[in-house]
């Protein structure tokens, strides 16, 4: 169960160092602060899902208010708290401002009741027999106000002399407080259960503590009573505590008898469970072992089978082999026969067109020759064309000279007469 743990005090008393001490680390800042605390607000760590709260004090009265706010934050968290107040005697006194923080803390929250601690911390080692053996009267003035449940949870914590005015040094958690922390009860805490911490009169309320602490000194017979009605408040807690611790553990023992008794039924219902997924795996171990044959069988045939078939395929492929190779064998055979008649075919082809170009070109040459005849015929009758043209030309050019040597004479021709035919 996760543990909230608040630690409230005013400031000097030591809260710091012993959060670290519980937490095992440094993980608050602790040291010498004269006058005013090192804390100012609302530190928080956690440490195995445990958390550590760290609150500033209420009597310094420049952090007042943020002391206030910081610890109404803390308390409002929501969980499991032990709340334990830290005080430090003052000559062997209990201080007012210390009652007056306690005071202001349970107003706001009373449903911490009397379910708290208080531990005296930095006793000197001289003063500790004398402040455990007069421990009911300092009670007696601490919880001097009825409004205060008082708390039979107080533990005297001894000074820790290498602590002194040192920072931030880690000191082990005895066993006495650790064993004190933990008997502490816890208590339930709601943020509805948590009201605004009221410091309005909170000098005043120190103030009335301090004189009804010397009133209460004074009167040792009103002081007895004090002690003798704590004692029995102490006694009434502590049977309380004790009956809620026996109905707890009988509430413990009941919910474990009742986990024991689902346990054993859960147990009884696995060993069944277990039976019949056993029998189920024989069974199915046995079909497996059934099917297994069966396929072993039908392997063995089925790799008969193939290996008949293989015999038959191969068989196949080498008849088939056989056939294509005489096949091949015919087809070279054809093939041969053919390329030798293509070979002759066209050897004759070629012959053939041998012959061809020879008789193409006798033809052609008589085709020359015929042409060159008639070519030559044609010259020839041309020159004779030419010769007579010629010769007529001569002829013509004789005719006109000698015309224009001998010019003709003109005739007379008669004229017919009238009706006269010319013969």
């Amino acid at each position: 169960m996760n543990m909230n743990f608040m630690l409230v005090g005013n400031p000097g008393v030591g809260k710091s160092t012993m959060l670290n001490s519980m937490m095992g680390d440094l993980f608050f800042h602790s040291g010498y602060s004269p006058g005013s605390g090192l804390t100012y607000q609302l530190d928080k760590k956690s440490v195995n899902g445990n958390h550590f709260f760290d609150t500033p004090g209420l009597a310094d009265m420049k952090k007042r208010e943020q002391a206030a706010v910081a610890i109404e934050e803390a308390l409002k968290l929501n969980g499991t708290y032990k709340i334990i107040f830290v005080i430090c005697l003052e000559a062997g006194r209990v201080s007012p401002q210390d009652v007056a923080t306690i005071k202001c803390v349970l107003t706001a929250c009373k449903v911490i009741s009397n379910r708290y601690g208080v531990i005296i911390n930095k006793v000197p080692a001289g003063g500790l027999p004398k402040v455990r053996e007069s421990l009911q009267e300092i009670c007696a003035t601490l919880f001097l106000d009825d409004t205060m449940p008082p708390t039979a949870f107080v533990h005297v914590n001894p000074k820790d002399p290498d602590l002194d005015d040192e920072d931030d040094v880690f000191a082990e958690l005895t066993d006495e407080l650790l064993q004190f922390i933990m008997s502490v009860p816890t208590i339930e805490i709601k943020p509805s259960d948590v009201e605004k911490i009221d410091i309005r009169d909170y000098e005043q309320i120190a103030a009335q503590m301090e004189a009804t602490i010397d009133a209460l000194k004074a009167d040792k017979e009103l002081l007895q009573k004090k002690m003798d009605s704590q004692a029995e408040q102490f006694q009434n807690q502590i049977n309380t505590l004790k009956k809620e611790q026996a109905e707890a553990v009988a509430r413990m023992e009941a919910d474990n008898k009742k986990e024991q008794e689902r346990l054993d039924a859960e147990v009884k219902k696995q060993k069944e469970e277990q039976t019949r997924l056993q029998n189920d795996m024989e069974k199915k171990q046995k079909e497996h072992e059934q099917k297994l044959k069966e396929h072993q069988q039908k392997q063995e045939a089925d790799r008969k089978e193939y290996e008949q078939r293989v015999r038959e395929r191969e068989e196949r492929l080498r008849k088939d082999a056989a056939d294509q190779q005489e096949a091949a064998q015919k087809g070279q055979e054809a093939l041969i026969a053919q390329m030798k008649e293509q070979q002759e075919s066209r050897e004759k082809a070629e012959r053939e067109r041998e012959e061809e170009r020879e008789r193409d070109a006798r033809e052609a040459r008589e085709r020359d020759d015929r042409a060159m005849q008639m070519m030559n015929a044609q010259i020839a009758q041309m020159q004779r064309s030419a010769d007579e043209a010629d010769q007529r030309a001569r002829s013509a050019e004789q005719a006109a000279m000698q015309f224009r040597q001998q010019p003709p004479q003109p005739q007379i021709v008669p004229v017919p007469a009238p009706g006269c035919i010319l013969q």
